[in-house]
């Protein structure tokens, strides 16, 4: 009876520690000799699991992240689990996307593609906050570039944790005039930067604009840079424009 007691605590207890970790890492190490290092788990190869032999090639474990679909993947809250467990907000997730679509159920859509992401939550330091909605998922590494396109898309600029959005399109001077239209975004309440530039042509333009009404739908851009206004020469350019929504 005593064995068996014993073995159900023992039991027990481990697979307590293991249905916990998930939620637990976060919360204070136990083991003193972990306290002391700056790594809260250790993961590189040992010479006691994978041998001794130098140069073999059993030595060192891979960490396999959780592959996801980013356009179904729903962040869950709680209030009680966020503020015991979880005060990031989920701020730093990492994942491993396997599609490319278009994240629409937590946080901010934006377009992504089979790779590393991380979400970024800016209201992680809010008192009692737990939203997700305000996040929005980070490509990481190689997966950062962007192709900007007429379909708008979140860049990895962020400006006090507000995102970047960009789009491309065209513009036409047909007049000796610099007033000209380009089409607002849908959703636009500030602007980032405009860039102008005129495909392979050797002429170089200013990446930057006298004005942009984005409140106006037509004749709302004065080309020319900050201090003075300038006529284009006729013919159609392209433009990027990064803005805020």
């Amino acid at each position: 009876m005593i064995n068996k007691l014993y073995f159900t605590i023992v039991f027990s207890t481990i697979f307590g520690i293991l249905g916990n970790a998930q939620i637990k890492v976060n919360q204070t190490v136990g083991n003193s000799s972990i306290n002391l290092s700056s790594l809260f788990l250790d993961a590189t190869g040992s010479t006691l699991w994978n041998g001794a032999t130098v140069g073999s090639t059993n030595i060192g474990k891979g960490f396999a992240f959780p592959k996801v679909d980013l356009s179904i993947l729903l962040l869950t809250n709680n209030g009680s689990y966020l503020s015991s467990n979880n005060p990031n907000r989920f701020d730093g997730t990492v994942v491993y996307n396997t599609i490319t679509s278009a994240t629409t159920a937590s946080g901010i859509s934006v377009a992504v593609s089979p790779g590393f992401y991380y979400f970024s939550n800016p209201n992680k330091s809010l008192p009692n906050d737990t939203t997700v909605l305000g996040g929005m998922w980070i490509a990481m590494g190689s997966n950062a570039s962007k192709n900007i396109t007429a379909t708008a898309i979140a860049t990895a600029i962020s400006v006090d944790g507000t995102p970047v959005y960009a789009i491309k399109g065209q513009f036409t001077i047909v007049a000796d005039s610099a007033l000209t239209t380009i089409v607002p975004p849908t959703g636009i309440t500030g602007v980032y930067r405009i860039t102008i530039f005129k495909g392979t042509s050797t002429l170089v333009f200013s990446p930057t604009v006298h004005s942009f009404d984005f409140s106006k739908t037509t004749d709302n851009m004065v080309t020319g840079d900050t201090m003075f206004t300038q006529v284009y020469p006729l013919g159609t350019y392209n433009y990027t424009l990064e803005y805020f929504k």
